[in-house]
This record gives structure tokens, C-alpha cells and sequence, in this order.
């Protein structure tokens, strides 16, 4: 397990807590954090391989909070200069969740797609 004391600090492995009564435990500042990203991700957190990748999400987003933003102006679109065409947006389908849920591979209540974007980190 990675420890992320805050912004501006580098991440150290410090481990996992032994399981206490079937639930296991984390020993850094972000185990409680990756605990709730664990379900939501399908993924099994308990060892240090698999707890890697929502730690080095984690760390990420560390790293974003010391971008100094004062003064940025927030960009409302990349095309500021120019005009965009808005269309009216209207529903023309929908209320078919048993349908399309009958395309799906694994009874989970939603589709789960694969990552697609890779970041340049391994």
C-alpha cells in the first residue's frame, strides 16, 4: 500500500493490515479511499499488485492539486472563438433498460467497459 500524506509528499508502501474477522485492512492514509473505489471497480484490492492501479489513480490526483490554477481562467469550450450550433434536445427513445440489459454479458445492473485511455504510467 502506497501512503499519500498530501500534495507535494512522495507516496510510500507501507503495506496491508492482516484480515481482522474476513475484512482486510489498509495501514496508509489511502486505504480508506481505495476500500470505496475497490467495489465500484470490480477489482480485488488485497494484494500489492492489485491495489496499484486506484493507488496510482490516487496519486495522481495528488499531483493535480499542486497545479497552481490561480488566475486560469475556466475554458468553457476549445472553440471560444468561434460560434457553435446548438440543436434541441430532445428525447425520442427511451425507457428500454430490460431491453438493453439483455446485451450484457455479466448480471451486474450496468455495462462495465474496458480502460481505453492509457496515461503513459506502468
Amino acid at each position: 500500500m502506497w501512503d499519500l500524506p498530501g500534495p507535494g509528499h512522495e507516496p510510500v508502501w507501507v503495506g496491508l493490515r492482516a484480515s481482522v474477522g474476513g475484512c482486510r485492512g489498509f495501514t496508509s492514509k489511502a486505504g480508506p479511499r481505495v476500500e470505496i473505489l475497490e467495489p465500484l471497480a470490480l477489482a480485488d484490492c488485497g494484494s500489492r499488485e492489485a491495489a496499484a492501479r486506484p493507488e496510482k489513480a490516487i496519486a495522481f490526483a495528488y499531483r493535480l492539486c499542486a497545479v497552481d490554477t490561480d488566475g486560469v481562467e475556466p475554458v468553457q469550450s476549445v472553440l471560444e472563438d468561434g460560434c457553435l450550433c446548438l440543436r434541441s434536445d430532445n428525447v425520442a427513445e427511451g425507457n428500454c433498460a430490460k431491453e438493453l440489459l439483455q446485451n450484457s454479458r455479466r448480471d451486474v445492473e450496468y455495462f462495465v467497459a474496458p480502460q481505453v485511455i492509457c496515461l503513459g504510467q506502468s
